[in-house]
């Protein structure tokens, strides 16, 4: 019962986050401009830089992350189509949110539909697996440093303490929202804190 619920939780976790990144990418001109609008008239010239630059960031990095789990998604399917496993089509399309969680999704994704390929035949479980860790190479070392890491600008090392962080505290959710908020706090540390301690 635990186990059944643990997913149900995961997986809405996943479709909020989804869909709150969809409504961020195509809404986040009108959401800087009406908090912007929340502060003083007299500090909206530096809050306005911080808060574009922010925002500019952790769009980019959605964007990023838009991109990189439509591509996991498209690869699975062909692999899954060309091993001849049933299901190809369901099995990338759960892939698409699973690879939106940090670190983690890729591992489960593949570990997900290679279970699932086990089940056509074995050689077609093997050719799964194989094809899938080789792509989640590529894109640990390739794509997302192309894609997503010179959007976000943080050390690899935050991104894991962020996501463990968030993840004890708030679960799957924590775990996926954990590299943007990291991104926004380094952000306001080097143009906010880092600035105010110097002019002491």
């Amino acid at each position: 019962m635990r186990v059944g619920l643990g997913i149900v939780n995961g997986v809405f976790s996943v479709i909020f986050v989804v869909a709150l990144t969809l409504y961020f990418v195509v809404g986040h001109d009108q959401m800087k401009e009406a908090l912007v609008r929340l502060v003083p008239a007299s500090k909206r010239t530096g809050f306005r830089d911080i808060a574009e630059q922010i925002i500019t960031s952790v769009g980019k990095y959605l964007n990023g992350m838009v991109l990189l789990a439509v591509m996991n998604a498209l690869f699975t399917f062909i692999v899954l189509t060309a091993a001849g496993v049933r299901y190809a089509g369901l099995l990338a399309a759960l892939a698409l949110p699973i690879t939106f969680i940090p670190l983690v999704g890729s591992v489960i994704s593949t570990i997900l539909c290679t279970s699932v390929a086990l089940f056509t035949s074995p050689t077609a479980g093997l050719i799964t697996l194989t094809a899938l860790l080789a792509y989640m190479q590529v894109e640990a070392y390739v794509l997302t440093p192309r894609i997503v890491g010179k959007a976000i600008q943080i050390p690899g090392s935050l991104v894991l303490i962020g996501a463990l962080i968030g993840g004890t505290l708030l679960g799957l959710l924590g775990a996926l929202v954990a590299c943007p908020v990291s991104a926004s706090l380094v952000l306001i540390v080097k143009k906010v804190v880092m600035p105010a301690q110097d002019a002491r």
